[in-house]
């Protein structure tokens, strides 16, 4: 493996897909892979301690859905925008891991935040960072792997942010039990500096457009251009409200649920750190790989068919989720939060590989920052938000019940989902024919 090239290097000489060995593009994506898991380790880990810093410093449902929602996600939204143009035009590896070490090291400063303002201030920070890894990553899968291959591809690469949530939640568990939500922070943040080093150090960012059939070289539209471009193919602008509804949901279990285990069924920290890691992080580990891989077969026979699963999976969520809140058997209940936490991601790698079905690889980058962007203001920002907003005003005829009724709302959303999922995957022959003429 080659250290990384100056940005021009990564415009024009990078090395083509059909000339890279399967053991360099699978580096890559396992540490692509890493990176996705430390963004969302980051988020699992703060749910977890939620219930900590509340009692700390004495704070509302509604501030800290303030703080993990729309605080991190407003300032998302304002720096993912240029960060995924400056992708689309220099060094898409450089990027990516100056984010992680950056995002990483502002994740730790965060337990030694005083008040719920230096939280907000440290979250907001983590912020900029995160924003310029995801849509990058997705972007540089794309020409690692070529259309056959990338639904696999990136539903490995998805599955990372299980496997951080995974280890944010029951790691993050165990050590805020033992040691406090300071020391869980600081502890789990500090691995990511060295696998952003490593992967600025051994990996090189592929030519765009080197894994397309034509193997062409993509040059860079201007704004203008790109923008015409995402609003003219209707399966991405309906992707992009799917993926925006079904983030919602997704933030809104993620953020609120351990507090929900905690406050209506009285679990431990403990406990509340395995059953939540396990549930959302493990078993959805296996979703999103199995969506990726199920769509994967679909395909090989009926390209037809890349939308059914997203459909599928959205439409038995909220029978999943119903479930999960009302059961009164905690071994039921937990079940189906299980069965929740595996149809939850189940859309992510067929709805990225529609998004590189219809937008050539010169927009990638930028078509993926607006989504992800549009996903993180509603979803993340509004979602958390919402719930806590709810929780807040039925607490006093409600009690302790009041997060079981405000999570009826995301668990219900699920049902819109499938609507635009279809209408994404309807468009979408069209909008294939369409795109290399673009």
């Amino acid at each position: 493996m080659s250290t990384v090239p100056a940005p021009a290097e990564a415009m024009a000489a990078t090395q083509p897909a059909r000339e890279r060995s399967p053991f360099q593009a699978g580096w890559a994506l396992a540490l692509l892979t890493l990176v996705f898991g430390f963004n969302q380790l980051d988020r699992g880990i703060v749910a977890i301690l939620l219930e900590s810093i509340k009692a700390e410093m004495h704070l509302s449902d509604t501030v800290l859905g303030l703080m993990t929602g729309l605080g991190f996600s407003l300032v998302y939204f304002l720096t993912a925008f240029p960060l995924g143009r400056l992708a689309d035009r220099t060094n898409r590896i450089r990027i990516i891991s100056v984010g992680l070490i950056f995002y990483s090291m502002m994740a730790a400063v965060m337990g030694f935040a005083q008040s719920v303002y230096q939280l907000i201030a440290c979250r907001s920070l983590v912020a900029v960072g995160e924003a310029s890894g995801n849509a990058p990553s997705n972007a540089v899968i794309g020409d690692l792997y070529p259309h056959a291959k990338r639904s696999r591809a990136i539903a490995i690469w998805s599955g990372g942010s299980y496997l951080g949530l995974f280890v944010g939640l029951t790691a993050g568990g165990w050590i805020h039990a033992h040691y406090g939500w300071r020391a869980a922070l600081l502890i789990t943040a500090s691995p990511g500096v060295l696998i952003g080093l490593l992967l600025l150090l051994t990996v090189r960012d592929p030519a765009r457009g080197s894994a397309e059939p034509s193997a062409r070289e993509h040059k860079s539209a201007s704004l203008a251009e790109t923008a015409r471009l995402l609003l003219s193919q209707r399966s991405y602008v309906m992707l992009v409200i799917a993926m925006m509804l079904a983030t919602f949901t997704a933030y809104s279990l993620q953020a609120w649920v351990p507090s929900y285990l905690s406050r209506v069924r009285h679990l431990d920290k403990a406990s509340i750190g395995f059953y939540a890691g396990v549930f959302k992080g493990l078993v959805g580990l296996l979703g999103i790989l199995a969506g990726g891989f199920l769509t994967h077969q679909l395909i090989k026979r009926r390209p037809h068919l890349l939308g059914a699963v997203p459909v599928v999976s959205c439409l038995l969520l909220p029978f999943a989720m119903m479930t999960f809140l009302h059961s009164s058997d905690m071994t039921i209940s937990l079940g189906a939060l299980a069965f929740a936490g595996f149809l939850i991601p189940a859309y992510t790698a067929p709805g990225f590989t529609i998004l590189h079905s219809v937008i050539p690889p010169s927009a990638r980058a930028f078509a993926t920052t607006v989504l992800l962007a549009v996903a993180s203001l509603v979803g993340l920002g509004l979602g958390p938000l919402v719930v806590g907003f709810l929780s807040d005003r039925f607490a006093p005829w409600a009690g302790s019940d009041s997060l079981r009724y405000a999570l009826i709302f995301p668990g219900l959303i699920p049902f819109l989902t499938a609507f635009f999922f279809y209408l994404s995957a309807r468009f979408l022959a069209e909008d294939a024919k369409r795109m290399p003429t673009l």
